[in-house]
């Protein structure tokens, strides 16, 4: 039986070339072939996908090792930022340090305080004899100063008191000082500044006088007696009239007598607490009482403060 031609694929050679090259393969190939080209060209389909990706990103979630490492260096490099404004900052503070008050402050946060020795021997100025000879002589910081390498000073607090380290450039050590828990709580407290008023110390409550009263007093006796009780008067000079009122402590430590200065400030009350030898707080306690300062032999007591 004959099948009608129409049904019966025709397998001439030119009626298959012309059904693979007709015109809708051609123009099919052609646009294949055009965008392989491009996208060697271009790598178009590759920077799409990354733009994709990277529109998309934050969405993705955030595994694996690289991720990982990321996270680790920007959690390292904002610590990296912290200690580095921290250590400013604290570079900051130990250059406006003026006492061994703020400077003991100071260590109660930081157990170790470098200075330089211009910085220390300001703090160290900032005492008067009587105290500053516990840490140590003025002649031989002197001597320190211009006759060796003395490059730093590192200040620590130790369990049983504070520390000070000369140093010179290679870090070798040219003087230790040790103060005592004891020296050291006078030289944190002098001239410390206390917001309150004398009748709420205890110590220097007993023995309260009128400022007029204490200067009286002070201009009654020696001029070296008197740069001893006022060693810094430039303060007294800069509080004016807002120093009111002086305490005198009754107890003596180690020599020492407490005094405190009440200085009024709008309606603020301070006391600044200050410590004196205490043969000179005898002497001025008479001088305070209107007693004559007469010796056995007839001279003037107040003569013997020039040998203290």
């Amino acid at each position: 039986m004959d099948l009608p031609s129409s049904i019966i694929p025709d397998k001439r050679p030119s009626v298959w070339i012309y059904q693979v090259f007709n015109l809708n393969s051609l123009i099919i190939i052609s646009f294949i072939a055009l965008i392989v080209l491009f996208e060697i060209k271009f790598d178009f389909t590759e920077k799409m996908t990354g733009d994709f990706l990277k529109w998309n990103n934050h969405k993705r979630q955030k595994l694996g090792r690289m991720w990982n490492v990321e996270r680790q260096s920007v959690t390292a490099m904002g610590q990296l930022n912290e200690l580095i404004v921290e250590k400013e900052e604290k570079r900051k503070r130990i250059e406006t340090l003026e006492n061994f008050s703020e400077l003991f402050e100071f260590l109660k946060t930081d157990r170790l305080i470098r200075l330089t020795k211009e910085q220390f021997v300001k703090i160290y100025s900032s005492l008067p004899s009587t105290i500053a000879n516990k840490i140590i002589d003025p002649y031989n910081l002197i001597n320190y100063f211009h006759r060796s390498d003395w490059i730093k000073t590192f200040v620590f607090q130790k369990q049983t008191g504070i520390e000070i380290v000369m140093v010179d450039g290679q870090f070798g050590v040219l003087k230790s000082i040790l103060i005592s828990e004891k020296d050291g709580n006078y030289l944190e407290n002098f001239g410390k500044t206390i917001p309150t008023s004398l009748e709420n110390l205890e110590e220097l409550s007993s023995r309260i006088y009128d400022v007029s009263e204490f200067m009286d007093a002070i201009y009654k006796m020696r001029q070296s007696a008197r740069d001893k009780i006022i060693y810094d008067p430039f303060n007294f000079l800069h509080w004016g009239n807002r120093l009111k009122r002086v305490g005198i402590s009754e107890i003596s430590e180690d020599n020492l007598v407490k005094i405190g200065f009440e200085i009024h400030t709008l309606n603020k009350k301070e006391v600044v607490i200050v410590y004196v030898d205490d043969f000179l707080i005898s002497n001025l306690i008479q001088h305070l009482s209107g007693e004559e300062l007469v010796s056995a032999d007839g001279f003037l007591q107040d003569d013997l403060t020039d040998y203290l």
